[in-house]
This record gives structure tokens, C-alpha cells and sequence, in this order.
């Protein structure tokens, strides 16, 4: 019975000692030009391939015995989607940390197919060597509609022979500013 509760005893103290390491980013650099701290939203406008470099700070109580564990890039499509890993994880060692504090870069390129125009989030998630997760604050991401057009009628149905005109109307959809929109088609007959 006793070498049950040590037991337990020994696993309740290491697991709350693995749970003191907290995970935060102290800023994000995005295509290589803006900053963002404080997990604001990350706004990928227009480009396709984004490049983000995230540099982190993880912390730990002088007491705990091991800093070792896995940090990895965590993005989620939208709100109910489960958290994906993107790029390479980095394996963080005990030696690593100079003394309480660990700091670092890590990086991944995210494609504007990867997230939707609003409503996907980008975090860290560090595990120790014990399996105890810390999560970073969740960075939202937007990026700009592509632009669209819908016809009016959709379909129409003409008799053969039938030569009046047709009126169709195309309404376009996030037009960027300053572009310059033109329709033509043609139908012989």
C-alpha cells in the first residue's frame, strides 16, 4: 500500500512540476515584413504562400527537472475543426535552456488554401517528455476573398429558330480596389 502512494504521490509531483512550463510567443514575423505581437490577427491579404517565423519564450520553475519535449505548430481551419501539426516539430533538449527560460525561432509556410477568410487560428503547443501539453495564445488569420462573379439567369431555356435578345447580368464579389473589371462572350448563331 505504501509503495502505492509514493507511487502516485511521485507521479502527482512530477506531473504538476511538467504542467509549470507555460509556452508563449513574443511576436510572429509575417512574409519576412510585419510584426505581430500580442496574438493579434495575422492577415494574409491576397498572398498564397505566407511565410511565418514565430519567436517563442518557454519558462519553467528552477525546481523542474527536465525542460526536454516536442514544440510544434498548431493551426485549426476554423473553431471546430481538431488542431493540425505544420512544419517539422523541434525537439527541444534539457540542455537547451539557459537556466528557467528557453528562447527560439520556428518556422512554417502556410498556403491561403490551408485557411479559410476568417475563423482559423494559429498557436504553439509544447509536450514535455512526461505527455503534458502548454499551449501559446491562439493567433487568428484572415485573408482576403478571392475575387468572384454570379450570372443572372443562371440558365435559359430558347426555342430553335429564336433570335431575340437575352439579357444576362454578372454581378462581381471582392473586387480589390482600384481593379478594373470587364465580361465578354460570344455565341455564333
Amino acid at each position: 500500500m505504501k509503495k502505492i502512494l509514493l507511487t502516485i504521490l511521485l507521479y502527482l509531483t512530477y506531473s504538476s512540476i511538467n504542467a509549470q512550463i507555460t509556452t508563449s510567443i513574443n511576436y510572429v514575423f509575417l512574409n519576412n515584413q510585419t510584426n505581430i505581437s500580442n496574438c493579434n490577427t495575422l492577415d494574409f491579404g491576397a498572398t498564397q504562400n505566407n511565410s511565418l517565423t514565430f519567436y517563442f519564450k518557454l519558462s519553467r520553475p528552477s525546481s523542474l527537472p527536465s525542460g526536454t519535449g516536442t514544440l510544434r505548430i498548431m493551426l485549426k481551419y476554423d473553431s471546430t475543426s481538431n488542431p493540425q501539426v505544420i512544419g517539422a516539430p523541434q525537439n527541444i533538449q534539457d540542455s537547451f535552456w539557459g537556466g528557467t527560460i528557453y528562447e527560439s525561432t520556428i518556422g512554417v509556410n502556410i498556403s491561403d488554401s490551408q485557411v479559410q477568410v476568417s475563423g482559423s487560428t494559429i498557436y504553439l503547443e509544447f509536450e514535455t517528455s512526461g505527455n503534458i501539453k502548454t499551449l501559446s495564445c491562439q493567433y487568428p488569420i484572415i485573408k482576403t476573398p478571392p475575387p468572384t462573379f454570379s450570372l443572372s439567369p443562371t440558365a435559359i431555356s430558347i426555342p430553335c429558330g429564336n433570335t431575340s435578345t437575352r439579357t444576362f447580368t454578372i454581378t462581381p464579389s471582392n473586387i480589390p480596389s482600384g481593379a478594373n473589371v470587364s465580361y465578354s462572350w460570344s455565341h455564333p448563331g
